[in-house]
């Protein structure tokens, strides 16, 4: 075999990997965004309720008050159980925030190893289609004709992408002046009915 077709079947193989694990991290990436969202409130409960155990433990007013009504252990236990509530709460969303952090960098890790890879595919193609050329056979001249009719379609399909875009953009650009009108043209006809 040919040193660039290994070099090449490698950098397929690790192509393949990358367009996994790409979208699998962007997920893991805003599970992650979402879970820490909630471990603010979490934390914050968990802090009220601690604080409130420490107002009715300690000398407070608080205390005191709850003292002289005879309900300061039945609010004090009141008060621990809802801070254990929180605590495991805050724990559990800890525990899998942990699971998910090892998860990422695991998949993390994994990118590593084939960093750039799209890169050095991207600058053997080339060097391969080259060698392919110099091969005087149907086969060959078929790939080389192939490669030549994605490229132009590859072409093609991001010429339509940016006049979609663009099509987009005077679509809303239509919308807001329309709106603009059907205002302008609401105030005219209200302000020609109150002077008329």
């Amino acid at each position: 075999m040919h040193p660039l077709y290994d070099k090449f079947c490698k950098l397929c193989e690790e192509l393949a990997i990358k367009n996994r694990i790409d979208p699998i991290l962007a997920e893991l990436y805003a599970t992650r965004d979402e879970l820490e969202s909630e471990l603010t409130p979490l934390r914050a409960a968990l802090q009220k309720e601690q604080a409130d155990i420490e107002k009715i433990e300690g000398v407070t007013v608080s205390s005191i008050f709850y003292s002289v009504i005879g309900q300061k252990d039945k609010k004090l236990q009141k008060e621990k159980s809802e801070a254990a509530v929180a605590e495991e709460a805050f724990s559990a969303l800890q525990s899998e925030l942990s699971e998910l952090n090892e998860e990422i960098k695991k998949h993390e890790r994994e990118l590593r190893t084939i960093r750039g890879c799209d890169l050095r595919y991207g600058r053997l193609l080339p060097q391969i289609l080259d060698e392919i050329k110099t091969v005087d056979s149907p086969e060959c001249k078929a790939v080389i004709d192939t490669f030549d009719t994605l490229t132009r379609l590859e072409e093609k399909l991001q010429k339509l992408d940016e006049a979609l875009e663009l099509s987009r953009d005077a679509l809303a650009n239509a919308r807001d002046i329309a709106q603009y009108i059907a205002t302008a043209d609401y105030y005219s006809k209200r302000d020609h009915k109150n002077f008329s």
